[in-house]
């Protein structure tokens, strides 16, 4: 009410008229908005931005009624608003919108890259939209299983912006689709990049649970290689037995650990109460309680403690994260885990094969840690 009132009290602004319009959208009230609209076209014909207002409700009405004759008459004032100012970056720009919600993807594209060469900087408000609409089509390719034209959509949006993580996002989805044997592991390296330039990405941490879940899928299958025969079959002495049974355990721990990661992800994923029910199963499958796991969890995190206050920082991250693998909502864990990472990648030479490839596992175990606490924090 008190837009409203503004607005009707100061008729010789037009941006306190397009205040109260979109106060009318916001209450989806389209009868009043356009009779607001109305009078700011009489007191300002040459304003552009009135008719980009017409847009914005025809466009918000359309989504709630789905009548074409909206969609029409959004696209006639907009066709004003570009003949008053043929140069306006945003009238493209709703004009692409326009057309996106009219599901015609290609006019949507036509229309961001007019705006995006209208634009006065790189980078901005158009160059985002030109990057979104590529993903978008790289998903519509992805469902028809066109990986290469999804994979070419997906370059195309980061030629237009590298900043945006939808292109990686769906890079990491059409990793998921190919059949080559490390597509979890090259899918994950993608989730992260998308997690760095967006760490709130709708997509970054569905995407990323479906990698642990994938791996946690591997480590279970590997797992099923290693048996124990009979008792009494030849060959099959205490000491192999004893080391069966140490594979066993350890592709089961990671096979935990992913799965209750990709909960922790994603907890309103379709199949969480399975893979729920998974790592139940594989909890009971062991000798050792989930309280004893616990015990050992705190046993470890204590050994790390003393080995920082040594100084010994290698040992004491590898005893913090014997205790997330044990433990993965293990937060305090976690926690250390990152600070050491980052202590020990400091002091690690540059220039060293041999340091890259502790760099990257030190990374890589920092990273796993960093996304279970943002989960944690979630969750």
């Amino acid at each position: 009410q008190r837009v409203r009132k503004f607005a009707d009290a100061h008729p010789e602004s037009s941006s306190a008229g397009m205040l109260a319009v979109q106060a009318e959208i916001n209450l989806q009230s389209w009868i009043p908005a356009l009779k607001r609209l109305n009078e700011l076209s009489e007191s300002f014909p040459r304003n552009p931005n009135v008719y980009r207002g017409y847009n914005a409700v025809y466009v918000a009405w359309y989504t709630q009624t789905r009548e074409r004759m909206h969609i029409e008459e959004a696209t006639r004032k907009l066709r004003i608003a570009t003949d008053l100012d043929p140069r306006d970056a945003r009238t493209a720009m709703d004009a692409s919108q326009l057309a996106r919600v009219a599901g015609d993807l290609s006019s949507a594209m036509k229309h961001a890259e007019r705006a995006r060469a209208l634009e006065s900087y790189a980078g901005g408000p158009a160059s985002r939209m030109l990057s979104d609409l590529h993903v978008e089509l790289g998903y519509k390719a992805l469902e028809g299983s066109q990986l290469e034209q999804a994979r070419a959509a997906a370059a195309a949006a980061r030629r237009v912006d590298a900043s945006r993580a939808g292109s990686w996002v769906l890079e990491g989805e059409i990793a998921l689709k190919s059949p080559t044997r490390d597509r979890f592991l090259r899918a994950y390296e993608l989730a992260k990049k998308a997690k760095d330039l967006e760490p709130y990405h709708p997509g970054v941490n569905s995407l990323l649970a479906r990698c642990h879940k994938g791996s946690a899928t591997t480590a279970l299958l590997i797992m099923g290689r290693y048996r124990e025969p009979p008792a009494g079959t030849e060959g099959w002495d205490e000491a192999r037995r004893k080391q069966v049974r140490q594979y066993r355990e350890r592709y089961r721990r990671q096979a935990i650990n992913d799965l209750n990661l990709a909960l922790l992800l994603d907890p309103g994923a379709e199949d969480a109460p399975d893979t729920e029910r998974t790592v139940r199963r594989l909890e009971q499958s062991s000798a050792s309680t989930q309280a004893e796991r616990q015990q050992k969890a705190r046993e470890h995190y204590e050994k790390g403690l003393r080995h920082q206050i040594d100084g010994n920082r290698v040992d004491a991250l590898y005893a913090f994260y014997e205790s997330v693998q044990l433990s993965p909502r293990f937060a305090r864990a976690h926690g250390r885990l990152v600070q050491d990472a980052v202590y020990l990648l400091n002091l690690l030479p540059k220039d060293d094969a041999e340091a890259l490839k502790t760099a990257r596992k030190y990374e890589e175990m920092a990273w796993r840690s960093l996304s279970a606490l943002e989960a944690l924090d979630l969750d």
